[in-house]
């Protein structure tokens, strides 16, 4: 992402969710969190955004992490769907 900006290429929402699901799947969930936080500070976070962040918390164990993100979409604007509450369940 630091090339892309030395480039000066912009990343949007699309690229963001993209690395962040990339790093989640590489077991890089620490600098997956530092790019939702900067989604949450660009207020551009959605479900979407959420769900890929709840299953890289799942897949690396953290399911008090991922309970509590599920917990806080809400009072961040974010209605959570179906997918989150299933990856919780089946982690279980």
């Amino acid at each position: 992402m630091k090339q892309m900006e030395i480039t000066g290429v912009v990343p949007n929402y699309v690229t963001y969710c993209i690395l962040m699901d990339g790093l989640c799947d590489a077991q890089r969930l620490s600098e997956a969190v530092d790019i939702f936080s900067l989604l949450i500070a660009k207020e551009l976070q959605d479900v979407y955004a959420y769900n890929i962040m709840i299953k890289g918390f799942c897949k690396e164990g953290l399911l008090a992490k991922a309970d509590e993100l599920l917990k806080n979409m809400e009072d961040n604007g974010c209605f959570p769907d179906e997918c989150p509450s299933i990856q919780l369940l089946e982690d279980l």
